[in-house]
């Protein structure tokens, strides 16, 4: 959801360390999806109109959504807080992508000279999304669901450690390599958080799931950049794991063109990138080792409470292919056009789809395990297509701006049961002190 309104407030507290804190204020989450006099209206617009009708309760109050402190010096950065990020390249990343409307979590990096003209960065990252559990969740975090796994992990604690390294050996050429540590069911010790570890997958049996990844970036001529990424969920070697019962291969990779030029003060931007999820990427059988970061909305319009699980990396999910096209044009003011155009064919596993469809550990494996299926997308297939301007004009501290989004194909027939293409205009206006 995008607030219509953002106050922001920065402080400059001395050369090395910076506070900010958005006051973010959007329209209340549930009465968006189901708003109108029997809550059967569909979304069109985040500016809560039921404020004329005097129901403050449309007003969603569980700001903020960015805040932080930070230091940096020539060669170290550190932040506390809650924000966006992303690893790699890649405007839609695999591995950690801004698809979330934040993460809480703590970020360093050090980086020094490498060779001539190059450098080395080490990252290092903490995460703690929410750790709720609804009844059935709870039911499956305490099953023990391997004939190995020695005992069930049931602590309300949810934990992602990131890792990684990027070698810039040239001006036109980077190199990047990280791990990812989802520690769930238990707090996590040294073991776990130390950021010396190399590959965790040694160790946390049962309670840990790590991903790794690679991703390269090259500038062959000014203002040309290839790129593209692999995140490694989980491989599955025959001869030493417990064949159709174990985790099924899962990849998800992906690769782009990025250009820019600069007209007469004018930057034009411009990508187009390529995307592909296993069949059981970023799942898991415990609810904690899942790669995702769940943020949870609480509602006053009709009263409720909701978990949203978004991916760690690729922003719909598992088991799909798909492709973007973006343009940006940014002016000298800072007036800022940009237009998206995403398309995606996805199969029929889901974050929520188990693949180990067991009540006792003893039980077969569920649906679409077998190895013809692990790339996917299997089953029945739906398409999605999704198209995006937005416009942004700023003007001293003040920033006006509005997104018009569009949405049709068989995916929204089928989960949200819009039989026409449906669409969204957003204004937001936003301040900062």
């Amino acid at each position: 959801m995008k607030p219509w309104l953002v106050l922001g407030f920065e402080s400059e507290v001395s050369d090395n360390i910076t506070g900010f804190i958005n006051l973010d204020i959007p329209k209340d989450y549930r009465s968006y999806i189901s708003h109108g006099d029997n809550f059967d209206s569909k979304p069109y617009m985040n500016f809560p109109v039921e404020l004329f009708e005097g129901k403050l309760e449309a007003l969603d109050m569980s700001w903020p959504t960015l805040g932080y402190v930070s230091y940096s010096s020539d060669n170290f950065y550190a932040s506390l807080g809650r924000y966006k990020v992303a690893w790699g390249p890649m405007r839609n990343g695999l591995t950690i992508s801004d698809a979330s409307s934040y993460y809480d979590n703590v970020s360093c990096s050090y980086t020094t000279p490498l060779w001539k003209s190059g450098h080395f960065t080490y990252s290092f990252l903490v995460i703690t999304p929410t750790s709720l559990l609804n009844d059935e969740e709870w039911v499956k975090q305490g099953k023990v669901w391997d004939l190995n796994q020695r005992r069930p992990y049931t602590e309300g604690a949810k934990t992602i450690i990131g890792h990684r390294f990027d070698v810039q050996f040239s001006t036109w050429g980077r190199f990047g390599v990280g791990e990812l540590n989802v520690v769930g069911g238990k707090h996590p010790d040294l073991n776990d958080a130390n950021p010396f570890i190399i590959f965790h997958n040694t160790y946390g049996e049962d309670f840990s799931n790590v991903m790794a990844s690679l991703d390269l970036s090259l500038v062959p001529f000014k203002g040309i950049e290839l790129y593209g990424e692999i995140a490694i969920d989980d491989v599955s070697f025959g001869s030493t794991e417990a064949g159709a019962r174990g985790k099924p291969t899962a990849l998800a990779y992906g690769g782009g063109f990025r250009y820019a030029v600069d007209i007469k003060g004018m930057l034009l931007l411009a990508s187009v990138e390529l995307y592909h999820t296993d069949t059981w990427m970023y799942n898991r059988w415990q609810p904690f080792l899942t790669f995702t970061n769940r943020i949870y909305t609480k509602s006053e319009l009709p009263g409720s409470r909701d978990f949203t699980d978004y991916p760690l990396g690729f922003k719909y999910g598992p088991d799909l292919n798909g492709f973007s096209i973006m343009a940006n044009a940014i002016m000298t003011n800072g007036l800022s056009i940009s237009f998206v155009y995403e398309y995606f064919k996805q199969g029929e596993v889901t974050l929520k789809t188990p693949y180990l469809n067991m009540e006792e550990p003893e039980d077969d494996p569920g649906e679409f395990t077998a190895p013809e299926d692990w790339g996917g997308p299997v089953g029945e297939t739906v398409n999605a297509n999704i198209l995006k301007l937005n416009v942004m004009i700023p003007y001293r501290d003040f920033t006006f701006g509005s997104d018009f989004s569009l949405y049709f194909g068989d995916y929204f027939k089928k989960n949200g049961g819009y039989e026409r293409p449906i669409f969204e205009i957003r204004p937001y206006m936003s301040y900062v002190f």
